[in-house]
């Protein structure tokens, strides 16, 4: 399923049908893109016009009840033992101006939460990791993206992403296509004999997609996508590794049955080598479901691996648990451990997120 809805009846005869959002990265990609499982109420048209009209009657009365508030003779003769006529005025006119500007905010804000189909994303999160990566030494990883993701027409979105990384321990490098061991490594990139502790700018992607194929009754929705890592992490301090890295990929998804929601994801990493190391591009999927057991609230598990991009390192493949809690219809919260299955990923991962669309 996309960011955005997609129209089912969510009236008396047709229960509501929950839209999932799972979007490749995580500890696989090397991303560390939060797993986002955007949970989203689609409704029936009949619906959708009834709450945009109850949306748009709202300021009217609030405007109704705070003009009958500031102006009910009792407020006012209350005022205006205090005051002046004139400074009476003076305040009443205050008053109604921040009532205005107020009124203005709410009839521009609310329209906007209320689309069934945001062209805004905002997001955040805090992804912690720790494991070895079969270097016999742990290395600790806390990422925090920020992104901005925007929908400028029908089926296409354009996200950036500026993260924050903070790396206890130099065993391990963060690529496009996932983490890569250092072991065996020669130069610059050659495993450390001492611990280190680097954090700072991690390498900004930018990542478009776009809805080849719409979700229909037998058809499950294609999503193809284009990612690219550039170099902004400083290779020196060991935070990235100095070069370019292109991905290509495809998000598979459809409803199953009920509640119930199916995904697949593909993805071929093209990785840069730095002079002197050997990296091998990596092919990427992870495959999962979700479950909404009661508005707002819905669990998720997936299984994600990848070919290894460090000679001699293991392939790394790991589950991914979580829960997503729906704050109000624009916001969600978003958490989920992870557990290595293999050497060549992580030994375990927490994440918690936070997701603003409108």
């Amino acid at each position: 399923m996309r960011r955005v809805g997609a129209d089912v009846d969510a009236g008396v005869t047709t229960p509501v049908r929950w839209i999932f959002t799972p979007t490749h990265g995580g500890l696989r990609s090397g991303s560390f893109e939060l797993p986002d499982l955007a949970l989203a109420v689609v409704r029936s048209d009949k619906r959708s016009r009834e709450n945009r009209h109850q949306v748009g009657t709202r300021p009217a009365e609030f405007v109704q009840i705070i003009a009958s508030l500031a102006g009910t003779p009792h407020a006012r003769s209350a005022r205006q033992s205090r005051l002046g006529e004139a400074e009476m005025r003076t305040a009443m006119h205050g008053i109604r101006a921040v009532v205005f500007v107020l009124v203005l905010a709410i009839v521009g804000v609310l329209p906007a939460l209320a689309q069934d189909e945001p062209r805004v994303s905002l997001s955040t999160s805090v992804d912690y990791s720790v494991g070895d990566y079969g270097t016999g030494k742990d290395t600790t990883l806390v990422y925090v993206p920020f992104t901005l993701g925007v929908r400028p027409f029908d089926r296409f979105w354009l996200s950036v992403t500026v993260p924050f990384l903070y790396q206890h321990g130099q065993n391990v490098v963060i690529t496009g296509g996932g983490v890569a061991s250092r072991k065996g490594q020669k130069g610059k990139f050659a495993q450390p004999a001492q611990t280190k502790t680097e954090e700072g700018l991690g390498d900004v992607l930018l990542k478009a997609s776009f809805i080849l194929i719409p979700e229909k009754e037998f058809i499950p929705e294609v999503t193809p996508y284009f990612k690219v890592k550039f170099p902004t992490a400083d290779k020196d301090r060991g935070l990235g590794t100095g070069e370019y890295d292109e991905t290509l990929g495809v998000d598979v998804s459809k409803q199953l049955i009920g509640n119930l929601f199916g995904y697949l994801e593909v993805a071929y990493t093209f990785i840069g080598e730095p002079a002197g190391t050997t990296l091998h591009n990596s092919f990427g999927w992870s495959v999962g479901a979700a479950y909404a057991i009661v508005p707002p609230f819905s669990v998720f598990a997936f299984l994600e691996g990848a070919t290894a991009i460090s000679p001699g390192q293991e392939d790394p493949l790991d589950i991914r648990i979580g829960a997503e809690w729906k704050l109000v219809k624009a916001l969600k919260l978003t958490g989920a451990v992870t557990r290595g299955l293999t050497k060549g990923a992580a030994d375990w991962g927490v994440t918690v997120g936070l997701t603003l669309r409108f």
